[in-house]
């Protein structure tokens, strides 16, 4: 899709001998034009424009250049850079324990400074157990973990929270869907989404999805997000028990853009294993390319029969233990840097 033109006062910004009439090999000389004379001159990169003759002689050659261009012109950081409107807050709780632990972010925590009332968000969190825990990014102003005594056992854990503004989007667009079953139970249960669980409106059909769950007893039970349709939740009738539950699924709208803030990256092993496994990311697997190097993320584990899991997102690679022998899946939302 073409880039809109970008009028830049060329003098002002990038000096009249980066991209002044170049039509000559020196400057017209004073009184060879009469005042208020208009001249063409040709532009560096390509095209025309004019220049004015002011006080005898012709000023700066009057050019525009879109932002495709900039990526061409010296010095090479003149190309846009990505526009950041999402943050990830981050933080590592040392101590080896159990239950719920909580944090108040500062901005050191986060991508993009501190996230603001309202925003939006999806969470992570790992335990060096090699299990996930809860995550809990509801309040903006603190994050929450919780380490299950029985499924996680006592461990230190890492916490990791996505926010975004409901209303201005970010490129690409992305919407959070969430829902909550109060009733307890087990198995797998699943809702249709709709334009009211969204925060910007129902996904598009091919939408990526990264979510978390949710539970009445800190369980941390699998959660689907795979189907921009409707989010899923399975209860394993061991691990977690008969609870309630709850599933919040972040959604990349599809369409390409440039210079995209967020990709979603997703990969299956397809074996059955056990232990961890890593795949290295490749263009097919993500929605808007390859994460950027300097990229942070939020991730997604899934596996073929519920038991305790974890997924960890790089910008080269994404990584699932399985505690038990099934299949596995990551999925991961990277908030590609600043530049």
């Amino acid at each position: 899709m073409a880039s809109p033109r970008i009028a830049i006062v060329i003098a002002g910004l990038l000096g009249a001998s980066l991209l002044g009439c170049v039509g000559a090999s020196s400057p017209t000389p004073h009184g060879a034009c009469k005042d208020g004379q208009v001249s063409t001159c040709a532009c560096v990169g390509g095209g025309a424009s004019t220049q004015v003759c002011e006080n005898g002689a012709f000023g700066d050659c009057a050019c525009e250049v879109t932002s495709g261009d900039l990526a061409s012109l010296s010095p090479p950081d003149m190309a846009p850079a990505v526009v950041l409107l999402t943050t990830l807050c981050t933080y590592h709780f040392a101590d080896t324990t159990t239950g719920w632990r909580s944090h108040d972010w500062v901005a050191g925590d986060c991508s993009n400074g501190l996230p603001k009332a309202g925003w939006v968000a999806i969470g992570q969190g790992e335990n060096a157990s090699g299990t996930s825990g809860e995550p809990d990014c509801a309040n903006v102003a603190q994050g929450r973990h919780y380490t299950h005594p029985g499924n996680d056992g006592p461990s230190d854990a890492t916490l990791r929270c996505w926010f975004a503004p409901p209303a201005a989007q970010p490129k690409p667009g992305v919407t959070v869907c969430s829902y909550a079953w109060p009733e307890v139970a087990t198995g797998w249960r699943w809702h249709t989404w709709t334009g009211a669980d969204c925060s910007n409106g129902l996904p598009a059909g091919s939408a990526m999805g990264v979510g978390q769950t949710g539970s009445g007893n800190g369980t941390s039970p699998l959660g689907n997000c795979t189907n921009s349709a409707q989010g899923g939740v399975y209860d394993h009738a061991t691990l977690q028990g008969a609870t309630s539950a709850s599933i919040r699924c972040a959604y990349v709208d599809p369409v390409p853009v440039a210079r995209p803030e967020l990709t979603v990256c997703t990969f299956l092993f397809t074996d059955v294993a056990i232990g961890t496994r890593s795949h290295p990311w490749v263009a097919a697997d993500c929605s808007h390319g390859l994460p950027t190097p300097s990229a942070r993320a939020v991730g997604q584990a899934g596996n073929g029969n519920g038991a305790q899991e974890q997924v960890s997102c790089t910008p080269t690679a994404g990584t699932h233990v399985n505690a038990t022998a099934t299949q596995g899946s990551v999925r991961c939302l990277f908030q590609n840097g600043a530049t």
